[in-house]
Parts: structure tokens; C-alpha cells; sequence
């Protein structure tokens, strides 16, 4: 085994710890947190009323960092799955908006 393929594996360990404690979707990537960039696309287009889905051990951090949307121009809502149940549930939960966003458990 060579060592590139050691620090790979290596590195992949480490990230599957980080993604058992944090929504993958709120580390960062390069220099902001990856939920950032779905939601600067949403806003270029127009949409202002976003549903942000996620368990409910998440969304607390979440409502945190992103807060009700107001400083970014736009208004965001947040529901829980208690399961992954994939994506007939959460339009289900998001019956209200014309998108779902859905951030993985």
C-alpha cells in the first residue's frame, strides 16, 4: 500500500466521523458552509419562501446559522422528518411550498 492511498483512506475515516456529529450540509466547503450554495442558487432565482427539511437533531443548528432568512432577503421555514423516508415524505411535509429543499440525515 502506498502512502496516497493510506492519507485516503485516512481522510475518509475522519470525514465519516465528522458526518456522524454534523449534518454534512453544514460543514464547510472552501470558505461557508455547503447549504450556502443551494441557497444563493434559490435566491437567483427568485425564490424567496424556502422549507428546509432535516432531522431534528439538525435543525437547531440550522435555525442558527441561517436564522428566519430575513438578512439574505429571504423567508425561511424549517420541518423535521424523524426518519429518512426519501422524497415522497418530505412533499408531503412541504405541501405548502412549490420546493423542497432537503438537506440529508
Amino acid at each position: 500500500m502506498d502512502e496516497r492511498n493510506y492519507s485516503c483512506r485516512w481522510n475518509r475515516i475522519e470525514a465519516y466521523a465528522y458526518y456522524k456529529v454534523v449534518n454534512k450540509q453544514l460543514l464547510p466547503v472552501y470558505d461557508k458552509p455547503m447549504i450556502y450554495y443551494p441557497l444563493c442558487t434559490l435566491m437567483e432565482l427568485g425564490i424567496v419562501d424556502i422549507l428546509i427539511i432535516s432531522n431534528r437533531k439538525s435543525l437547531p443548528f440550522y435555525k442558527e446559522l441561517l436564522g428566519n432568512g430575513k438578512k439574505y432577503g429571504i423567508n425561511l421555514q424549517y420541518e423535521y422528518q424523524e426518519e429518512p423516508r426519501g422524497l415522497a415524505e418530505a412533499f408531503i411535509i412541504g405541501e405548502s411550498f412549490l420546493l423542497v429543499m432537503i438537506m440529508s440525515h
